[in-house]
């Protein structure tokens, strides 16, 4: 979070009072899970500017820098810490600037930056940072209902992108610095889990390998650094049961043989102008070609059943009589 008035800037990090920074209880290095520091713009002061004043004021624990060079420090492992000095001896002293609580707690504490001039007036508005000590045994958890997912075998040459699954993990410590991992059981089926998102709402992109089948069970993790809690699904994968083929069943291609009306087996029987097909639940195909009714079974079988090729005429009647 960073806050600008004029020249100098006071940077700490993002954090609000529903989403606190939880750590276990005992020391929280600001400097290195998280960073306090000031920024000058545009250019930086001359030597002959003032000292700058940094509080840093807790409302449970205390603060702490050591004894920085070129700072002068007051109250040091307290919960009202003061420095002054240099813009860059201050941030050096950040740079070792630690928290500790080492009282577990439901509620959020609060560490509050401020930074002024020598003259006491403020350079910057005071920065909060939400802290809330964890309870080493109480665990984060997924909060998410995670059913079994069925996937359908896909024939394409790459891996295959499912559908997103949402996760939603909570802690009562807060929810920054949770990590969410994933575990599969059958890497043969599962090409890859993808997490994506920021806490609270975390997405699992799962892709499966192309043309395989089979079931793995995916177990998913969050884990505050201390404490974790897993959920397991399981993923299916089946054969696609609408997988279709082309094939000719009887007849030729146009231009690879002759048009006619001769019957026969697959290649062996032509058509002139076949359209209007149908068929009937014994696997009978009934085709119109031209003047006649043919039909074709599923070995590629094809008969005249009714129609001739000399006349036109509307007459009912057997065979070739019609």
């Amino acid at each position: 979070m960073t806050t600008s008035t004029g020249r100098i800037t006071l940077v700490v990090p993002e954090t609000t009072a529903a989403n606190p920074f939880g750590f276990p209880a005992g020391t929280l290095n600001l400097a290195g899970a998280i960073a306090v520091s000031l920024l000058e713009t545009p250019t930086p002061s001359p030597s002959s500017t003032p000292p700058f004043q940094v509080t840093v004021v807790s409302s449970a624990g205390t603060a702490s820098v050591g004894s920085p060079a070129n700072v002068t420090v007051t109250g040091d492992g307290t919960n009202s810490l003061q420095l002054q000095g240099s813009l860059a001896a201050i941030n050096a002293a950040l740079g070792a600037l630690v928290y500790t609580n080492a009282t577990a707690s439901a509620t959020n504490a609060t560490i509050t930056v401020t930074a002024r001039d020598s003259a006491g007036t403020p350079l910057t508005d005071s920065r909060v940072i939400y802290v809330r000590v964890a309870n080493s045994t109480v665990a984060p958890s997924i909060t998410s209902a995670l059913a079994d997912f069925n996937y359908t075998a896909e024939t394409a040459t790459t891996p295959v992108a499912r559908p997103t699954i949402p996760i939603v993990v909570s802690d009562p410590q807060g929810t920054s610095g949770l990590v969410v991992t994933t575990t599969n059981d059958n890497p043969a089926l599962i090409n890859g889990i993808t997490v994506g998102g920021t806490t609270p709402n975390f997405t699992l992109a799962i892709t499966t390998k192309s043309g395989i089948t089979g079931t793995a069970m995916v177990a998913v993790k969050v884990s505050d650094g201390t404490n974790f809690t897993t959920k397991s699904f399981k993923v299916t994968v089946t054969p696609n049961p609408y997988t279709l083929s082309v094939e000719t069943l009887a007849g030729r291609t146009a231009g690879s043989g002759p048009t006619g009306y001769t019957d026969g087996t697959r290649a062996a029987a032509t058509f002139t102008n076949p359209r209007g097909a149908t068929a009937d639940n014994r696997g009978l195909i009934y085709v119109q070609d031209g003047n006649l009714i043919r039909s074709i079974n599923t070995s590629g079988l094809v008969t005249t059943l009714a129609g001739s090729t000399a006349t036109t005429t509307r007459v009912d009647g057997v065979g070739a009589a019609a």
